[in-house]
């Protein structure tokens, strides 16, 4: 598969697969919904942030802005970007997938 060169280093394309069983749906919005998986990749749990397509398109550009985004930040207050999950831009019905650490509580919750 082919990867990308990102500030960190390199981002994989893996396969959906790699990061373990589907978990609990954590949110959804307009754009996507982002879901919790374990027991892959070393047993960490990954926040997946799947993008659905509306149009055909290709990739939404609010996506390529996180991603352009998330791989040239490395802090330890902003969310690591870990890998792009298989995505194949050909296919008009795939939807992007953003794999990203885990955190305890969003934004919004540690505010309130």
């Amino acid at each position: 598969m082919e990867d990308i060169v990102a500030g960190r280093g390199r981002l994989e394309f893996r396969d959906d697969n790699f990061y373990g069983a589907d978990g609990k749906v954590l949110g959804q919005g307009t754009y996507g919904r982002v879901y919790m998986k374990t027991g892959g990749a070393g047993g960490l749990p990954v926040a997946i942030k799947e993008f659905i397509q509306t149009t055909n398109d290709g990739v939404p550009k609010d996506a390529l802005r996180e991603i352009s985004i998330l791989t040239k930040i490395l802090h330890p207050n902003i969310i690591n970007l870990i890998d792009i999950i298989n995505y194949e831009s050909s296919d008009p019905s795939a939807n992007l997938k953003m794999v990203l650490e885990a955190a305890d509580l969003t934004l919004g919750g540690y505010l309130t």
